[in-house]
């Protein structure tokens, strides 16, 4: 089997553990049994990529945490390299806690030909204050990208990823995200790819009282599948998801958020805001749930598509899964067109079109925009959507 043996010398080239070498073979010969990826809505096709070529290529073994935080023991390394670092915490938490290799065929298919990805790492009980960018860890070129972030107990940091425009045909990125007691994590993620196919996925594991703030913008420029999934496994843990879409021309978007309420006073807040300009489509997917036992929880979430050509569609499916009473629990939904006497009205005042559709987008995302932790990301946003606007 040729593909086995690449995947062995791959493995082997790159002086992974014996634990990664077999899981990566275990989940190919696994992959045709399993469950095929399913999410409401989508169609495979828009996930069914092909196993890509495993090329060696020397690890960047330089750790790009801020020069303070490196002196408390935080790491932003090479994940490949990562396991060979601290190969038992790797072993016990990569792909097995929120993202689990073996839950269907892209899960194994993931894991088995991962090419490229970064590891951040922050000790219980350190602060970073400096935003910790991962972009660079990452090869864009690659088709299978992983993130894996790991924070102790009552630690606190920004990580901040970026895709980048340029990227292979087709590209899958997963992010998991572990959090300890107490922890916090501010979580960007700047997606900007011309690949012809995205998948991305955000999947994370909240242990007691800690908060997760995730601030996502989609502005790829062809076809996306996104998932976010997140656990509230820890007793009054707190999750934040923040994300905004750009959807042109015959694009397609299926973006899906999904928030477990699994322990009491805990709270779940998903947040979306999408353009659909062209004969593009969005469909939205929000999922609240609160499982037996969850006394005291909140869950609540709100998507607004704005559509701005006659052609344009969008579709917004909010779900709320209740199991228990004493709990607070709300969703709202909206999808708009463009309001055409104001477009003609900053037309008549000496405003291009192009110029004035790119004020009523912005406008539009900017009550979520304004949410994005600090001045610099929300600054890199505005410059990207008007990249994107002034592009149509």
């Amino acid at each position: 089997m040729a593909e086995l043996d690449q995947i062995k010398q791959f493995s082997q080239l790159n002086h992974e553990p014996q634990w990664l070498t077999a899981k990566r073979m275990v989940a190919y010969q696994m992959a045709s049994t399993l469950p095929k990826f399913h999410l409401k809505g989508v169609d495979t096709k828009h996930v069914a990529f092909n196993n890509p070529s495993l090329m060696y290529h020397p690890l960047d073994k330089h750790n790009y945490a801020p020069d303070d935080a490196k002196k408390k023991g935080v790491l932003a390394i090479n994940l490949l390299y990562a396991t060979r670092y601290d190969r038992e915490l790797l072993q016990e938490n990569l792909m097995e806690k929120c993202f689990i290799w073996n839950h269907d065929q892209f899960s194994a298919q993931h894991v088995a030909f991962l090419q490229t990805g970064a590891f951040v790492f922050i000790p219980s009980n350190v602060v970073v204050k400096e935003p910790i960018d991962v972009s660079k860890l990452v090869n864009p070129m690659k088709q299978e990208k992983h993130v894996l972030i790991i924070a102790g107990a009552n630690s606190e940091a920004t990580v901040v990823y970026s895709s980048g425009r340029h990227t292979s045909p087709n590209t899958r990125q997963i992010t998991e995200i572990l959090l300890g007691d107490n922890a916090h994590l501010n979580y960007y993620d700047s997606a900007t790819t011309d690949a012809q196919q995205n998948q991305k996925g955000l999947y994370a594991y909240l242990a007691r009282t800690s908060r997760l703030d995730s601030y996502v913008s989609l502005l790829n420029q062809h076809d996306t599948v996104y998932q976010g999934k997140v656990n509230l496994d820890g007793e009054g843990s707190e999750a934040y998801l923040n994300l905004i879409s750009l959807s042109d021309h015959h694009q397609y978007q299926a973006i899906h958020n999904d928030v477990t309420n699994y322990q009491t006073h805990t709270t779940g807040i998903i947040r979306q805001r999408g353009i659909v300009a062209n004969q593009a489509t969005t469909h939205c997917y929000t999922v609240g749930k609160i499982v037996q036992g969850a006394k005291k929880t909140n869950s609540d979430q709100s998507a607004r598509l704005l559509t701005l050509d006659p052609h344009s569609k969008g579709e917004i499916d909010p779900v709320l899964l209740i199991r228990d009473n004493d709990v607070e629990a709300g969703h709202s939904a909206s999808i708009g067109k463009v309001n055409r006497e104001l477009l003609y009205y900053l037309e008549t005042r000496g405003i291009s079109k192009v110029k004035a559709i790119y004020l009523l987008t912005l406008g539009f995302l900017f009550p979520l925009i304004q949410k994005f932790p600090e001045k610099n990301l929300r600054d890199k946003i505005f410059h990207q959507l008007e990249d994107r606007v002034y592009e149509r």
